[in-house]
């Protein structure tokens, strides 16, 4: 069957009472009967809001759909005609719904659509599609209240196996947990309306067994950790979008203690907004508390009885979360503040008295951007927003009667949005570790594989289990023919739509709407010109803008883009552009004695919740281009055959008069290079050393127009 001609039999189907629940995973199943094994070919046509697992007769067999716009709905197409028998046949799809948008992700809303076609040898046909009569049920063992690293990402998965049967994917059994899907739509409908064939290969998958064991330890952990997702509490409609949200506001709790105690709260997440902590009226600041950051620790006193407690946050936050905890040898519970509203939550909101949202380039003026926190450096003032008395006040409270003073900025926190636990907190807050050592037959059963192994439990403590699986592969294979034309088409496409002949250069989108977009950004002419989708006079137009970017253009801002910038300037030769802008840009993180490479420049205002805080991450893989570009260009140390067993060295000083350094090997060793730049008679001589492992061809280049005195050692 061509995928372009489907004809759609089968129905978008959801369950439960949530149109798009929060992290809900959920299972889907149908079985019927095949009178007989003569199938000549079968396929399963499959998509889902948001991601799906597909299993045929408890085999899994396929999961997707890949990125797409909800507009656009992508579905795959798996064969699955070798998986049928004669009798009873069970598909299943267990769909994961995220409820909020991430960086992959358009929030739409739950929904399964799944087509079985099915051909048999003397021409009969079968269809069997997604209807209200499938069955459905929310998995049991997942944790639907599990915490994510930021807004870019969805959730991660906590899963108890025991609380859901792991044959469920095998005929439809243990019924009683299960009800009837409920059909929500036709193909076509909102917000699918349109359903598009992939054309990505699905990548391979395979178990992945441990190799050995790392490390066995008995841990004791603090006493009780969660994470609190103050963004989509103070701001319930940042589930729509994946930006910077900024707000200033309050949770307040009580902790209910069985006796007077010591207690320590600990703060463990780089929760930018977080300002610091009120206890039953005394404040700690955030900028006081003990601990390396971004950790911070405060020791308190607890009283016997209840315990009023307040977190201050003001500022931007990007979907961290607060991951916080509390420790204490006497018992104690959170309680609500909040208690005869019959909440569900310990926690109750307080705010926001201010709030923005920030979209990357688009001007948002607000007076919150001149305050530290907000992207500006002053302390916040009456100036902030309008209710900054309020806000102020607030820090007075010192129990849950004083609520009554702000009853109009007081709500319950949802308690979707707590965490049960902190598994990150856990991770790096412990009482104590105990390192034991590793029982033969427990490494011994990761060498071989599936063999099962018994992992001791510690009845005073938690086992830590850290577990080394080798090297991870995935991947799949096309035709190189197929890429060629999906290129071709791609920079015609490009050509023909993107093109500004007014602003000779390349707008950056078409917006889902149709329209083209007024923004020109020298990241997309980059881009364009590194894969030689512009020729001939284009080409040469964008040339010109690598060289000198028009001020009407979006820069490049970041370490990150520098790569692609870096490798345009090599491929035109000016290795003088590239060196003056590594000076400027990483040359800063140089004077801040840095040593790594940052995720951010410090003199890039974008993205930077406080203006005292430089970058956010201080060694970022993304961020290493000069790593990269002294070693190819300036040494001109390049790969010329597989495995690095020939290499040419062809060094490129732009303004440099001398240079040294070592590019490694991936078999071991490294190439030694060191040159010179000498003025000499009227001319110049460019001198080069270069060091090389035996077994590696070396093959020696020096610049033009200058006389070469060139020597290749061993060793």
């Amino acid at each position: 069957m061509k995928r372009e001609e489907r004809k759609w039999q089968a129905e978008w189907i959801w369950g439960g009472e949530e149109e798009c629940p929060r992290n809900e995973w959920r299972c889907f199943r149908r079985s019927f009967e095949l009178p007989d094994a003569a199938a000549s070919a079968a396929e399963i046509a499959i998509t889902a809001d948001a991601r799906y697992v597909l299993f045929v007769n408890g085999t899994q067999c396929g999961r997707g759909p890949v990125r797409s716009w909800p507009a656009e709905q992508s579905y795959n197409t798996h064969p699955v005609g070798h998986l049928l028998r004669k009798g009873t046949n069970t598909i299943a799809v267990l769909v994961m719904s995220y409820g909020l948008s991430t960086f992959q992700y358009i929030l739409g809303k739950g929904g399964l659509l799944a087509q079985l076609d099915v051909s048999f040898a003397d021409g009969r046909r079968a269809v069997i599609g997604t209807d209200a009569s499938w069955e459905t049920a929310a998995h049991a063992g997942y944790d639907r209240r599990t915490p994510r690293m930021s807004c870019q990402l969805g959730f991660s998965e906590s899963v108890d196996a025991r609380l859901w049967d792991g044959d469920w994917t095998v005929g439809e059994k243990d019924s009683a947990r299960w009800e009837r899907a409920r059909a929500i739509g036709k193909p076509g409908c909102e917000p699918w309306p349109k359903l598009v064939p992939s054309d990505i290969p699905p990548l391979t998958e395979e178990p992945l067994w441990p190799i050995r064991v790392e490390s066995l330890k008995r841990v004791q952990p603090v006493a009780w950790t969660t994470c609190l997702d103050i963004r989509n509490a103070m701001l319930p409609d940042s589930v729509l979008h994946a930006n910077h949200v900024s707000f200033v506001g309050y949770v307040a709790f009580v902790v209910r203690a069985s006796e007077a105690a010591d207690a320590t709260f600990g703060f463990l997440s780089g929760f930018n907004a977080f300002k610091g902590i009120g206890v039953n009226g005394r404040r700690f600041k955030a900028s006081e508390m003990e601990g390396q950051r971004p950790e911070r620790y405060a020791r308190v006193r607890l009283r016997e009885g209840d315990n009023f407690v307040w977190i201050e946050t003001a500022g931007t936050d990007h979907g961290t979360g607060l991951h916080f905890g509390i420790d204490c040898e006497a018992p104690f519970e959170l309680v609500s503040p909040l208690a005869d509203e019959g909440t569900e939550s310990p926690f109750a909101l307080i705010g926001p008295f201010a709030a923005k949202t920030t979209i990357d380039h688009l001007e948002q003026p607000s007076p919150l951007d001149d305050y530290a926190g907000f992207g500006g450096e002053k302390e916040l003032d009456a100036g902030a927003f309008e209710r900054f008395e309020t806000y102020e006040r607030f820090r007075e409270a010192a129990s849950a009667a004083d609520l009554q003073g702000f009853a109009e900025w007081v709500r319950p926190f949802p308690p979707e949005l707590v965490a049960s636990d902190s598994v990150f907190g856990k991770s790096i807050w412990k009482r104590s570790e105990t390192s034991h050592p590793v029982a033969m037959e427990l490494q011994a059963a990761c060498m071989a594989g599936r063999v099962p192994a018994i992992v001791p439990i510690y009845p005073d403590g938690d086992t830590e289990f850290v577990l080394d699986f080798g090297k991870e592969w995935s991947g799949y294979i096309r035709r190189g023919k197929d890429f060629a034309e999906a290129s071709k088409a791609l920079a015609k496409a490009i050509n023909e739509h993107l093109w500004s002949e007014e602003q000779q250069a390349y707008i950056d989108c078409i917006h889902a709407d149709g329209r083209r977009s007024g923004i020109f950004s020298l990241q997309t002419q980059v881009i364009v010109y590194l894969n030689g989708v512009a020729e001939g006079d284009r080409k040469e137009r964008l040339a010109g803008y690598l060289a000198q970017p028009p001020e009407q253009f979006v820069q490049i801002g970041s370490p990150f883009m520098a790569f692609f910038y870096y490798e345009a300037l090599a491929a035109l030769g000016r290795y003088d552009i590239m060196l003056d802008d590594m000076r400027k840009q990483f040359g800063q993180m140089i004077e801040y004695e840095a040593t790594t490479c940052w995720e951010m420049y410090p003199d890039f205002p974008e993205n930077r919740p406080n203006p005292n805080m430089l970058t956010r991450s201080h060694c970022h893989a993304w961020s290493a281009a000069p790593g990269y570009f002294l070693g190819a260009c300036v040494l001109g140390v390049r790969k010329e055959a597989d495995g690095w067993s020939r290499v040419r060295v062809s060094p490129q000083p732009g303004d440099l008069k001398w240079a040294r350094g070592a590019v490694p090997l991936p078999a071991g060793g490294r190439i030694d290079v060191s040159w010179r730049m000498r003025d000499e008679g009227g001319g110049r001589v460019f001198e080069l050393d270069v060091r090389a492992p035996e077994g590696v061809e070396v093959e020696l280049s020096a610049p033009d127009g200058c006389e070469s005195r060139m020597r290749l050692l061993r060793g």
